[in-house]
């Protein structure tokens, strides 16, 4: 590199690290995958689809990403694009305050909800396709593993230093109960639209950071070839090594999500668990994985991509049976699996975003990533869309103690664990 483009490359490391740290504040509190949209749905009376379709939102969403490919690659102005996508997907928790107190009834709110949750999914799918982009350009392939790996940290510190402080003080405003320490001394509120109101505003404070960030970072022009036609699009599908990544990954997505729509929802409904306590868990996962994670990198570095997931795979199907032994109020055995489960997928966040960059074609990475997604997109939504009938069908465990949840939770170990057969297809794949 050059001295100008080294300078490029520390800042834009500099601003990308921080702009996940802010992102992720952003999200935990009131973006994709916050437990707080989940409480939010089960306060204004949703049923097990609406929970799935929240779920099945960001797969959903991912449908669009090849068109949102074919457009980035023709913009002259690559940032503009991507961090105008990105700023108006840190608008929802704004609808989310509104929607609190105007008057219509639940079932109203419910349909706006998920509609505006589908719009700043499919934003968040056209900026995270231009952010691929950007690393595919910035970051040099054998640093690849290790800024993720650091990025990823950040990442999760931001999970920590905020999920404890707001799930307490949510809690405390909810009025629910805790075992650890007395909430009604701690907070003089109690009232439920002022918890939510509460940690709704902070994400809109914490993805303005974010969107100061993302600005600020650098980008550089390069040559690409431009796709002329939308037919072009499919050209990743001639690639015989990518097809057969595509196949395993379809594969395990539709094994991993198949439960995804009943994971907290166990928690909060049937275990019994506050916010705190779910937060208790995410942390005992997350503070594993960021003392470990800068090693988890340097692993993959020296033994391979594949030999990594082989591992990540094994411990993804032993994880739910943790679920299995779960009784109302007697939820502490998930404080095991959350050491597990942190690991589990950080190495796969890992090792699928380090596998696919490195099986892109320079010039047409906006279309290989927007067909990864694309692909996986639909594994997801037909796994999670269809959970809840496949839940129906499922022979009663009750004779066993066991609710349908944790029956969905017994076939998605044995698909998770099953994902090893087609894993081998693809270990010979230089990583």
């Amino acid at each position: 590199m050059k001295n100008i483009e080294k300078s490029l490359y520390r800042k834009w490391i500099h601003y990308s690290i921080k702009e996940g740290f802010y992102t992720q504040i952003s999200n935990a509190l009131g973006g994709i995958g916050s437990p707080y949209l989940t409480a939010f749905l089960i306060f204004l009376g949703a049923g097990n689809f609406s929970l799935a379709l929240l779920v099945a939102a960001d797969p959903i969403a991912r449908l669009i990403q090849i068109p949102g490919a074919f457009y980035l690659n023709k913009q002259k102005q690559r940032k503009k694009f991507i961090l105008t996508s990105f700023s108006l997907s840190r608008l929802f928790p704004v609808f989310l305050i509104i929607l609190l107190y105007v008057p219509n009834s639940s079932s109203t709110k419910i349909t706006v909800f998920m509609l505006l949750f589908i719009t700043i999914s499919i934003l968040n799918v056209f900026s995270s396709t231009g952010w691929f982009s950007w690393v595919h350009d910035f970051v040099p392939r054998r640093f690849r593993a290790m800024f993720l790996a650091l990025r990823i940290r950040a990442i999760n510190i931001a999970s920590i230093s905020v999920g404890f402080i707001f799930s307490f003080l949510f809690d405390a405003f909810y009025g629910k109960k805790n075992p650890i320490v007395s909430l009604e001394k701690i907070s003089p509120i109690v009232d439920k639209n002022f918890a939510f109101l509460f940690v709704f505003a902070f994400s809109i404070i914490a993805g303005a950071f974010s969107i100061f960030n993302m600005s600020k970072q650098p980008d550089i022009k390069k040559k690409r070839r431009k796709i002329n036609s939308l037919s072009s699009i499919f050209f990743p599908l001639k690639d015989r090594t990518f097809r057969k990544l595509l196949i395993f990954f379809f594969y395990w997505i539709f094994s991993a999500t198949l439960a995804s729509p009943f994971w907290q929802p166990f928690m909060l409904k049937y275990a019994k668990m506050g916010l705190f306590e779910i937060q208790i868990y995410s942390t005992i996962s997350i503070i594993i994985v960021v003392f470990f994670l800068k090693k988890i990198g340097s692993v993959i570095n020296k033994i391979g991509s594949f030999k990594v997931l082989k591992f990540a795979l094994i411990l993804s199907g032993i994880n739910p049976l943790f679920f299995i032994l779960v009784k109302p109020g007697n939820f502490f055995i998930l404080y095991l699996e959350a050491i597990s489960s942190g690991i589990m997928w950080t190495v796969y966040n890992i090792v699928s975003q380090n596998i696919m960059l490195n099986h892109v074609e320079d010039d047409k990475k906006e279309i290989y990533i927007g067909m990864f997604s694309f692909i996986t997109g639909i594994a997801a939504i037909i796994s999670i869309l269809s959970s809840p009938f496949i839940m129906n069908l499922l022979p009663s465990l009750i004779s066993f103690g066991l609710i349908p949840m944790q029956g969905m939770f017994i076939l998605t170990a044995i698909l998770r664990f099953s994902s090893l057969i087609p894993l081998n297809s693809i270990k010979h794949i230089k990583d």
